[in-house]
């Protein structure tokens, strides 16, 4: 397929999505420490890169030039059947001795040869032995019908219409306006207390030996979080960045649903509904997570809480994908999942989130911290009591309680905060 599309000629947006990301990732990459930016800077002084002085510091990180006479010399020289190599890995490899404190031994064992399908035949082949850790390993040449095989099918061809092979789709979180919001008319700067700003008592009365440090002034509420919505329905939040200056937002939700954590079985249904809305996700935040966008939804005690964070001109998009997976189990049938979430996801999901729930106290730190907070919030499920009722979870049931949890966007308030660079009229 790659071979078939070089030749007819790759489309210029995946080079140019690349490159974005690159571009994007280097301008606004964090300070790293001395000592690895030392380090980075000795490897690429290595002969064995040749670069030249004015770009030891972005060769490395950024894309240039589309070189398409280049991808087509990689792919019809290099990407060969000749060249390649198949490693295999399994469980049935090794000896008893590699899994029990035995006392090492200067004699190899010789291990039975692991059974195979045909193409890897390791009959009569004495193993080798690697020499630092003593593991044992098979090598045998690709048979020359094989490689012919494998040259017949590498040729420049779409692949079979019941293939999943394709080039993947434009990445739409790709950000491309990197512009910081103006900040509100209203705004002022206020510059920290100095003594005389200093509440309670007259700079004189302080033991300047002691050093304590000033009290800082009041902030101007330009400069609080201010309430832009306050109904029965939705309270939201905003709050503008005024001091790391970059083109990134975070946005949290918080959906309040009473009967979230009513019952151990409703609390491990939302937990069950958390981890569909994530496995159905997964493709998505993936290309989200190339951009630098990452996000969260976790179940609470008062309902769902949903994180989004990350540049600003996509963040939005993100929250809305999120929230209407969210939204998809209402108004549903209670005997059947939302479109893209399949009753073998739905078993999967259900079989692990028994098993956490079984691990979860194994650990004396987890345990310990489970009870604490159970102390403290005795509203709070344990993983013991939802196991117990893991049983009665079956599709019917879970779809009923997580289309009553999300009916509830429209019928009980639910918090929302915006901050960073994101301006009030984005919310």
């Amino acid at each position: 397929m790659l071979r078939y599309h070089s030749d007819k000629g790759l489309p210029p947006w995946i080079f140019e999505e690349l490159k974005a990301m690159q571009e994007m990732s280097y301008r606004y990459e964090d300070e790293p420490s001395p000592e690895d930016f030392v380090e980075n800077m000795a490897e690429n002084m290595a002969p064995a890169y040749d670069l030249p002085a004015d770009r030891l510091l972005d060769a490395l990180s950024l894309l240039y030039e589309f070189d398409p006479v280049a991808v087509a010399d990689l792919l019809d020289h290099y990407f060969t059947p000749a060249n390649s190599r198949i490693d295999l890995t399994s469980t049935k490899f090794g000896r008893a001795a590699d899994f029990e404190d035995a006392k090492t031994s200067t004699t190899i064992e010789v291990v039975d040869a692991p059974l195979t399908n045909g193409l890897f035949d390791p009959t009569g082949i004495m193993p080798l032995q690697e020499p630092l850790f003593g593991a044992q390993y098979w090598c045998q040449n690709i048979s020359n019908e094989l490689q012919q095989k494998w040259t017949a099918v590498s040729q420049a061809q779409l692949p079979p219409l019941e293939s999943n092979l394709s080039l993947p789709k434009q990445n739409e979180f790709v950000p491309t306006e990197f512009e910081l919001k103006p900040l509100p008319k209203t705004d002022i700067d206020q510059p920290l207390a100095t003594e005389e700003m200093i509440d309670g008592g007259d700079k004189d009365d302080l033991d300047e030996s002691v050093g304590f440090p000033p009290i800082p002034a009041r902030l101007h509420p330009s400069q609080l979080p201010s309430l832009l919505c306050d109904t029965n329905i939705l309270k939201l939040w905003h709050l503008q960045d005024r001091v790391f200056k970059r083109p990134t937002a975070e946005l949290r939700l918080l959906v309040y649903c009473a009967d979230a954590g009513k019952s151990p079985l409703h609390s491990a249904c939302s937990d069950l509904l958390v981890r569909l809305i994530s496995e159905s996700l997964n493709e998505v935040v993936y290309m989200a997570s190339m951009c630098d966008l990452s996000t969260s939804i976790s179940s609470v005690d008062s309902g769902f809480s949903i994180r989004v964070n990350g540049f600003d001109h996509k963040l939005m998009t993100l929250f809305g994908i999120m929230l209407d997976t969210l939204l998809s189990f209402r108004g549903e049938d209670s005997s059947t999942l939302p479109r893209g979430i399949e009753k073998e996801r739905f078993d999967l999901c259900l079989e692990s989130n028994r098993r956490r729930y079984v691990n979860a106290g194994m650990q004396a730190s987890s345990l310990a911290s489970d009870v604490r907070i159970k102390c403290l919030t005795p509203k709070m499920w344990s993983p013991n009591e939802k196991v117990c009722r893991m049983t009665d979870v079956r599709i019917v049931f879970t779809c009923s309680i997580a289309n009553s949890n999300a009916c509830v966007l429209e019928a009980q308030g639910n918090f929302q905060l915006g901050h960073s660079n994101i301006s009030e009229n984005s919310l």
